[in-house]
């Protein structure tokens, strides 16, 4: 049986919540609680330690707020990697082949002037070439603000960047390798294209993988956060077919749905060349950080 809190004046039971005095720190009855009822040496030391502790959780607090999801610190690099991505991103519209990967890239490697430098610029390029495209652009920088911010708050910018890129090199590695081996047999050669669309969705996955809130709140509603992710899956491939359409319509107002379905199938790296990404942020989270944190 477990004992009781007592009043140290008169020794009688004071039940689960005793009186503490702030000045001595005893315990005691409700009849004795005040300090003249009890005899209280009005010792201060007592009271200049509770005031410390109150003050240091007080500064406590406020460090958590400041840092925490609304803070102004914790989404610096949220805040980095969205200007590194959309100035590259808005650039890349008009001036493609300097910035994305292409043929240039590929097969200039050798000449006099390669475009070798597109490799790690593509990185931070998000390609888009009609309104489809630039419509996922902008439901992408969306969606993925609140996953990357959860990355962040947990495990800080430079980490953030880190998966980011992984996500984006490990993408473009694997279309790299689709290309040699499938690039000669479709107009694949021709399309540029930016890797940090890749990355942005290897962040979102991470974040779903790595956090044990799986739904989203807003207001009175909630969605889940695979679901997000399947949408902009799904959006990103209908705007890819939405812009061949666009372009090969511009040039044949009168084309024929078969060769649509021919220009699909043969261009097939190219529509699912952003899901790499997915791949390096399962990777990256199996690999080392559901290990190490």
């Amino acid at each position: 049986m477990a004992l009781l809190p007592y009043c140290e004046y008169c020794g009688k039971e004071t039940g689960i919540l005793p009186f503490v005095c702030n000045y001595c720190g005893g315990t005691f009855c409700a009849k004795h609680r005040l300090p003249e009822n009890h005899e209280c040496s009005l010792d201060l030391e007592y009271r200049n330690k509770v005031f410390k502790e109150r003050k240091r959780k007080t500064e406590l607090r406020r460090k958590v707020r400041y840092i925490g999801v609304r803070g102004r610190r914790s989404i610096v690099g949220t805040y980095l990697l969205y200007i590194i991505v959309i100035i590259p991103s808005i650039l890349a519209f008009f001036y493609p082949y300097y910035l994305c990967i292409s043929y240039f890239t590929i097969y200039q490697l050798f000449t006099p002037y390669p475009f070798i430098w597109t490799i790690f610029t593509s990185l931070f390029v998000v390609y888009f070439s009609n309104i489809a495209e630039f419509i996922y652009f902008v439901i992408l920088l969306f969606f993925s603000y609140y996953f990357i911010r959860t990355i962040e708050n947990k495990y800080g910018p430079k980490r953030l960047l880190y998966i980011f890129f992984g996500c984006s090199v490990l993408g473009g590695v694997i279309y790299l390798i689709i290309y040699f081996f499938y690039g000669y047999f479709s107009l694949i050669s021709f399309f540029p294209i930016g890797l940090a669309s890749s990355g942005l969705l290897g962040l979102c996955l991470f974040s779903l993988l790595d956090s044990h809130y799986k739904s989203w709140h807003f207001s009175k509603y909630s969605l889940k956060a695979s679901y997000v992710i399947w949408f902009l899956v799904l959006f990103n491939i209908c705007s890819k077919i939405a812009s061949t359409a666009l372009s090969y319509g511009a040039i044949n107002p009168f084309i024929e749905p078969y060769f649509m379905g021919y220009l699909v199938g043969f261009n097939i790296p190219w529509y699912i060349y952003d899901y790499f990404g997915l791949l390096g942020a399962v990777v990256l989270y199996q690999g080392y950080f559901k290990r190490n944190y």
